[in-house]
């Protein structure tokens, strides 16, 4: 009954239930407002005494409190049947997750975990705790089918049954696994992945999740509550995908399928492919040799060059299979100025698809400065990569006016690219000095051994001239006659004019000089005369020289 209506001054507004359990021991059972005078209480105690009391504190600190009632009390209502909210593969462990929501039971003491086998209910095991709502299988075979499960809650309390046992809720509703398998198409490297609809829950949505080696997780597609394929495309070859599938409830909650995973393989792999050389030939050329397996089902190779300054690799030719294990390519689309080039050579599979990438090779280059005065030349040149065995040794040949020795000038170890020839000794040729670097290589593993030339570069010293400015006819230097070295003999062009400016002598031979007597034959007179001599080097730059020359007569008396 209310103590007070209406209520005293200063009383709270609210009463408090009061209940002693265990005995001697009171506390708070639940709160009421004031004018309430009923109070239903759940007992979750199987069998024993409890009192009540209401209490209603007031702000001076007293309590209004009334009489003690009580009596011999049972609990006799089983739990609330639990409610799953989802049958999921847990990702980090592949064991099975079964989750539920917390009793509203509050004696619930345990839950049952039960697994549908061969059609027939079986526990599997318990968990104790009224806020326990997960559940690990470790014995999961969710690899292999789909899994069903329920879940029962139990309290404390005996039944009066025999033998005894806890007060257990019904069964709840079963959830049902998705069960995930893939299927490969190795031509168009596509995985068709299938599943089972989740049942338990009403699906809004199905997430397609999946990874490629390392890589983290990402969604690769969302799809409709009904679907139950999806068709993963463009994939990468020689590479594990990995996948799972998430059902999300129109609630949020959500469900994993079991881990499937697929390697991208192959289809008719060659047992060796090797880009085994790249290699400059006097004709302006790369030469490149590709070392493959002959017995291999391929549709062809495709060779990718990547040109000095070039970023990417771009398509060049496809080369047919052969019953060799060589097969050759001349590339004449360069320039051998600009810098090093890059090839590979992609085996296309029977499906048509590219299959495996050589290694790259990366020809030589060589670049070669001149220091005229000392007739020298300085070669610095770059590393060729490609090989599969060591770089032994580099050799370095030397061209004279377009004709290279069989010999080379000079070897070196592989960690030095650079080198310096003295060509002091050749001031008679026409000046054209060419090089070319070969790179030597070890037998490597696959049995053979090659070897790979640079670029070939030609340099010009400039050449050296000495004209007299007289000569005296039957003197000690009778003959007009230019000395000059490093040029292009055929340009040797040599005219003598009078001081009116009529040429009065020309020619073309290098080793005929002035000897005073004219084009005409006729032996000319003592005077100053004019000479213009013309000549080019062997890359064609043009010389010219003009002076005045004093032709002398020698007393012979």
């Amino acid at each position: 009954n209310m103590t007070a209506n209406p209520m005293n001054n200063g009383d709270s507004p609210t009463q408090n239930i009061m209940r002693e359990y265990p005995t001697g021991v009171w506390s708070i059972r639940d709160q009421v407002p004031y004018g309430t005078t009923f109070y239903q209480d759940t007992i979750d105690v199987c069998d024993a005494w409890l009192n009540y009391r209401i209490e209603i504190p007031n702000s001076a600190g007293c309590i209004s409190g009334s009489n003690i009632d009580g009596d011999q009390l049972q609990d006799i209502i089983n739990p609330y049947i639990p409610m799953v909210t989802s049958v999921s593969v847990d990702t980090v462990s592949d064991a099975m997750l079964i989750s539920w929501n917390q009793n509203q039971s509050q004696d619930t003491y345990g839950y049952i975990i039960f697994q549908n086998i061969g059609g027939f209910w079986q526990p599997i095991d318990t968990v104790y705790g009224i806020s326990t709502t997960s559940y690990l299988n470790t014995l999961t075979n969710s690899s292999t089918g789909t899994e069903t499960y329920g879940v029962a809650a139990f309290d404390s309390c005996l039944t009066n049954t025999t033998p005894a046992n806890y007060q257990t809720s019904a069964l709840s509703d079963d959830h049902t696994s998705i069960y995930l398998n893939n299927e490969l198409d190795i031509c168009s490297k596509n995985v068709t992945l299938n599943w089972s609809g989740y049942l338990g829950f009403e699906v809004d949505s199905y997430e397609v999740i999946a990874k490629v080696g390392n890589s983290s997780y990402e969604i690769v597609s969302t799809l409709g509550a009904n679907s139950t394929s999806y068709i993963h495309s463009n994939l990468l070859q020689d590479v594990i995908y990995y996948y799972y599938i998430r059902a999300i409830s129109i609630d949020g909650s959500s469900a994993y399928s079991n881990q499937n995973i697929r390697l991208i393989e192959r289809p008719n792999e060659a047992t060796y492919h090797y880009l085994a050389a790249a290699s400059h030939l006097l004709s302006n050329e790369i030469e490149i040799e590709c070392f493959t397996d002959p017995n291999a089902s391929v549709q062809g190779y495709d060779i990718q060059k990547r040109g000095p300054n070039e970023n990417n690799f771009s398509y060049l030719t496809t080369l047919t299979p052969s019953a060799s294990s060589s097969l050759f390519y001349l590339d004449n689309d360069i320039d051998s100025k600009t810098g090093a080039y890059n090839y590979r050579i992609n085996l296309i599979d029977s499906c048509g698809n590219i299959g495996e990438i050589s290694n790259v090779a990366t020809t030589i280059f060589l670049n070669v400065t001149t220091q005229d005065v000392e007739m020298k030349t300085t070669l610095s040149w770059t590393d060729y990569f490609g090989f599969d065995g060591n770089i032994l040794e580099y050799r370095i040949y030397r061209g004279i006016n377009g004709v290279f020795e069989i010999a080379p000038v000079a070897i070196l170890s592989s960690n030095i690219r650079s080198f310096v020839d003295d060509v002091s000794d050749f001031y008679e040729s026409e000046g054209q000095f060419c090089y070319r670097i070969e790179a030597i290589e070890s037998v490597n593993s696959y049995g053979i051994n090659r070897t790979a030339f640079s670029n070939a570069v030609c340099v010009t010293i400039e050449p050296i001239v000495y004209i007299p400015n007289a000569f005296t006819i039957n003197g000690y230097n009778p003959v007009f006659i230019p000395i000059i070295s490093l040029y292009d003999f055929e340009s040797y062009d040599l005219q003598i004019y009078n001081r009116w400016g009529e040429i009065v002598f020309n020619t073309i031979d290098r080793d005929l000089g002035w000897n005073g007597v004219g084009n005409d034959g006729d032996l000319k007179s003592e005077a100053v005369y004019v000479y213009l001599l013309r000549f080019k080097d062997e890359f064609g730059k043009e010389y010219e020289f003009k002076g005045s020359l004093t032709m002398l007569y020698s007393n012979t008396d």
